[in-house]
């Protein structure tokens, strides 16, 4: 070929020879430029070979990108042989490199990333490379990095198989030809060895290999033959590079063990993430740091020699098939033979560190998971081989969310284990059950405690590792039984008290947990442990917070904090400042509780706790409706979840901002946070989470007026949660579904939820849920008619949010105004407009909240306009409709549309009262409100007859008409309250005898 010119390429000499092809140098004489030619081997189908070629050299031209060599051209040669034209790249290859001078630590990481962002756009266009190895990366001479043989080796690689396993032959690494080698197996990612299918996360296996190799000094993978190289890439976790080199961090070798990992899921997930790991990695090695590492003289050269030389021979075409047959058996033997005689033993951990260890997995046992990561950080530290405390290590990290971190450590300890086998089975048990918990697995942590509660039945640790994983696979009830049985083998074991506490806790099961946490408190104390004594008060104080228990709360939690500072436990303070910040009666004091907590934990780089933090004091302006200050606290925690990938506190932060655009009214941003917080909570297991998604997503639904579809979302969470045996969310969503019924006017049936949603909050002792559901059940009866039993629950609500000592202006508020609709229903004007001047002081007193002003000032101006003054009203009913407007809830705006209409009608303004009244009726129509459409198309009807045009009054009664007759069908006996009711008779009227006479 040297000599010969293809189209304008002249061919000037031979780069090198592959399995996949000749490389040439050549002129282009065109632009007057050097480029490279690869004309590749054909295979069998040479039509279809070349077709295929062509199109995957088309889709690799589109690649653009500083760390990709560039595809220019490509054609047929005029006997038909395709080839490609591509940038030559000077340089040395990074194989080279390694041999010879070898790189440093930095420059190796900064190597690996640019060969990341190649992979990145490559990827993000479709293209996978499948053969990522030190001789397709060049640095040239200006120190750029470039990626060669883009694309290209998984097409030609299946067309010299001809029909088998699409990786078969890379795994061989030769072609039919004797003097041809294509590659090693060290760079291959399992499911290449397996010849499964493979996607762009092979490629980042590939570059792990590569970059273990950069900072090792030699491969991840070793073996004097292929056989032996592919069983250790299937089967063996290498070991950690800084094994072999002291100068790597830990967090490097977390990040290469990460991109090493069996299973695709375990690793980066995409290019552009490996990149960004990279980079923050890079930036925290040390300048000074230049000592170069090179590799071993047997790293790649000795394996191509022995075991890819061997295959070779075996496959010459001159071997016959019996004798390859018996080669490979040969090989086979020696493999296995050489296999068990180097099985290792097992790593017997030092007295020191498994002490540390094991007072780690008590403390985690306890629930004081910072405490337990420090001293399994000195477990690790005083003895890096002890692969047991590096998973429970990885296990106390994902308890603080710190999910990536706990991978890494987890790959850590699968590293150290090169043989399972070697492993008692009671270790090997705890080691597949930690990786399952921190893998998500949570079934199969289960199966593996369930293993080993039957090999050490009595073993009170064992139950509590037990209880705990029911607990994350969500069953409730094994927990409980698991937990109960820890303390039944050992009364003085305070762990499992604890744990038992945690559990009747999230139950909110008052009576048991306080029970369970004084028994720990009183053996912690007996035991001088004062920390554990912290946290038994801390469970404690939690408890009381969710129930709204403030005052006892804040009991409890002082203690936490007075005993946390008493042991300097920075930890267990910031936590316990966090809740105190809860359960403040001064909005102010809280915020200062919470910000003073995040300056302790920003001082302890508690890096967790700081975005919780600022999760906190967004909570904080939430409850204030201070809702640019609350954006801004809770984007901050966003962000800075997302930078420590505190991937837990990423979807608490997702979720707390979406709770916030629905309060808001901006459904469309609130599902789109929300639902990325509700994928990860299911994804990882956090059910009541994921419950408390679904309560925000169904708001979001019947902000939009599909109440149909946020009924069916809340009464599928029912379903499950009823399953569960937590009461409290069982509240919650029985009241969230009474809701819903109440905004379709489906009273009676609304009564119902409410009901059980008074039951449970009083069985539960909680204040805010028994509140919310005194109020919501006098809304929903008094509007069909039951007035007695409505004012009743007013009264027991005033009781409550009234208190001299720590009154309650907001639900106050909203006491007035549920009575001043009560009032103008009941056609006592004055009263009505007295009870919503209340209504809208108290509001104004407690923060202004926008929603309850708009609803003041409409029972305001409707018993001014139905009481004799409708010029008075009128304005003020003009206003609270264009304030309605501007928030955007279609079913808020509606029922202001149609208070408006009425006003407008004793105002003397037909028209502008027909206009309101239609518009409000067509959302009632349209979201099944049949109770608020009957009474929109009265006024519409009314409304038109004063307008002199009889027809359509006649045409809107009618609907009117048959639309309350519906209404009575469904509702059953419980029209006739509602049917009596002094607005209700007044607007009948309107509909005429004969109408009336029909609906009675």
């Amino acid at each position: 070929m040297i000599g010969k010119t293809i189209s304008h390429y002249r061919i000037l000499g031979q780069v090198g020879e592959g399995g996949m092809g000749v490389v040439y140098v050549a002129e282009d004489t065109l632009l007057g430029r050097r480029v490279a030619i690869k004309i590749p081997h054909a295979g069998r189908d040479e039509g279809h070979y070349r077709a295929r070629f062509l199109r995957e050299a088309r889709a690799v031209s589109a690649l653009v990108h500083k760390n990709i060599a560039a595809v220019y051209d490509l054609g047929e040669t005029e006997d038909g042989q395709p080839y490609i034209v591509m940038e030559l790249v000077g340089g040395q290859t990074l194989g080279d490199i390694l041999t010879n001078a070898g790189l440093s630590l930095r420059r190796s990481v900064e190597v690996a990333r640019e060969v990341a962002e190649a992979l990145s756009e490559a990827h993000r266009r479709g293209i996978v490379h499948r053969d990522i190895k030190p001789s397709n990366v060049i640095i040239n001479e200006r120190g750029e990095v470039k990626v060669l043989d883009f694309g290209l080796a998984k097409q030609l690689d299946e067309e010299l198989i001809g029909g088998s396993s699409p990786d078969a032959q890379t795994w061989l690494s030769a072609r039919t030809r004797s003097d041809v080698v294509i590659g090693t197996p060290l760079y291959l990612s399992p499911e290449q060895a397996r010849g499964a299918q493979v996607d762009g996360r092979s490629d980042l296996f590939a570059l792990g290999a590569l970059l273990y190799e950069c900072v090792a000094g030699r491969p991840a993978f070793s073996g004097s033959n292929v056989i032996e190289i592919g069983a250790q890439v299937l089967h063996v976790n290498p070991p950690p590079p800084s094994r072999f080199n002291p100068r790597i961090t830990p967090e490097l070798d977390r990040l290469i063990l990460k991109a090493l990992a069996k299973r695709p899921e375990e690793r980066f997930q995409t290019a552009a993430e490996f990149a960004a790991e990279l980079s923050r990695v890079r930036s925290r090695l040390s300048d000074s740091d230049t000592a170069h590492t090179r590799r071993l003289a047997t790293a790649e050269n000795l394996i191509r020699s022995s075991a890819l030389i061997t295959i070779q021979r075996l496959r010459h075409k001159r071997v016959s098939p019996l004798t390859l047959l018996a080669s490979l058996a040969a090989l086979l033997a020696v493999f296995w033979g050489v296999n068990y005689l180097r099985k290792p033993s097992l790593h017997k951990p030092s007295p020191a560190a498994l002490a540390s260890y094991e007072q780690g997995v008590e403390a985690m046992r306890g629930g004081e998971f910072y405490k337990a990561s420090g001293l399994l950080e000195q477990a690790v530290k005083t003895d890096d081989g002890f692969a047991l405390a590096h998973a429970r290590l990885a296990e106390a990290w994902m308890e603080m969310d710190f999910l990536e971190s706990a991978q890494g450590e987890m790959l850590v300890a699968d590293g150290l284990v090169s043989d399972p086998a070697a492993l008692s089975r009671e270790d090997a048990l705890y080691l597949n059950a930690v990786r399952a918990t921190v893998g998500h697995r949570n079934a199969e942590a289960v199966k593996a405690y369930e293993e080993l509660a039957q090999l050490k039945p009595g073993q009170p640790q064992v139950q509590v590792d037990l209880g705990r994983a029911y607990d994350k696979n969500n069953e409730t009830q094994k927990a409980v039984e698991a937990f109960t049985r820890a303390t039944s083998s050992d009364p003085n074991y305070a762990a499992a008290f604890v744990s038992l506490g945690v559990l009747h806790a999230r139950q909110t099961n008052l009576a048991g947990a306080t029970s369970a946490f004084q028994s720990a408190e009183k053996l912690y104390e007996a035991a001088g442990n004062r920390e554990g004594q912290a946290e038994a008060h801390y469970q404690q104080g939690r408890l009381l917070a969710d129930l709204r228990k403030k005052d006892e709360a804040r009991r409890e939690l002082e203690q936490a904090l007075a005993l946390a500072r008493s042991t300097n436990n920075l930890y267990q303070q910031v936590q316990a400042m966090l809740q105190l910040a809860y359960v403040q009666s001064d909005p102010g004091d809280g915020q200062n509780l919470a910000r003073g907590a995040i300056e302790l934990a920003q001082g302890s780089r508690m890096s967790n706790l700081v975005a919780y933090g600022y999760i906190v004091l967004g909570n904080l302006f939430m409850k204030q409706n201070v809702y640019d200050e609350a954006e801004r606290d809770l984007t901050r925690a966003l962000d800075l979840a997302r930078s420590y990938k505190v991937r837990r506190l990423e979807a608490t932060a997702l979720g707390n901002l979406g709770s916030l655009r629905n309060m808001q009214n901006r459904p469309d941003e609130s599902d789109r946070l929300v639902e990325q917080a509700r994928d990860f909570y299911q994804q990882a297991g956090y059910r009541r989470d994921a419950d408390t998604t679904a309560i925000i997503l169904s708001r979001t639904k019947a902000q939009r007026g599909d109440y149909d579809g946020a009924r069916r979302e809340i009464e599928e969470q029912l379903r499950l949660e009823e399953q569960s045996g937590d009461m409290q969310m069982l509240g919650l969503l029985q009241r969230e579904c009474g809701s819903m019924l109440a905004k379709q006017g489906r009273f009676p049936k609304a009564v119902e939820h409410y009901r059980e949603s008074l039951a449970i909050s009083k069985a539960l002792h909680d204040d805010q849920l028994l509140s919310y559901s005194l109020l919501n059940l006098a809304n929903s009866l008094w509007r069909i008619g039951r007035y007695d039993e409505a004012g009743d629950y007013l009264a027991q609500l005033a009781e409550i949010a009234g208190k001299p000592d720590k009154p309650n202006n907001d639900m106050m508020a909203r006491v007035r105004l549920t009575e001043a609709n009560m009032a103008l229903s009941r056609g006592r004007f004055d009263e009505a407009r007295a009870k919503g001047e209340q209504a809208l002081a108290l509001v104004q007193d407690s923060g202004g909240h926008e929603q309850l002003i708009v609803e003041a000032d409409a029972a305001r101006c409707l018993a001014d306009a139905f009481g004799g003054s409708p010029a008075r009203g009128r304005p003020l009913c003009e206003e609270s409709a264009r304030v309605a407007e501007g928030m955007s809830d279609p079913w808020f705006v509606s029922l202001s549309q149609l208070a408006l209409a009425q006003v407008l009608l004793e105002a003397g303004d037909a028209q502008g009262a027909r206009a309101a009244s239609l518009r409000a009726e067509e959302f009632f129509a349209r979201s099944g409100h049949v109770e608020a459409e009957w009474r929109a198309l009265a006024v519409a009807g009314e409304a038109s007859r004063r307008a002199g045009d009889e027809a359509a009054a006649q045409a809107y009664l009618a609907r009117a008409s048959a639309s309350l007759s519906r209404l009575e069908q469904s509702w059953g006996a419980d029209a006739a309250g509602y049917l009596a009711r002094a607005d209700v008779q007044r607007l009948r009227r309107e509909l005429g005898d004969e109408s009336v006479a029909e609906v009675r």
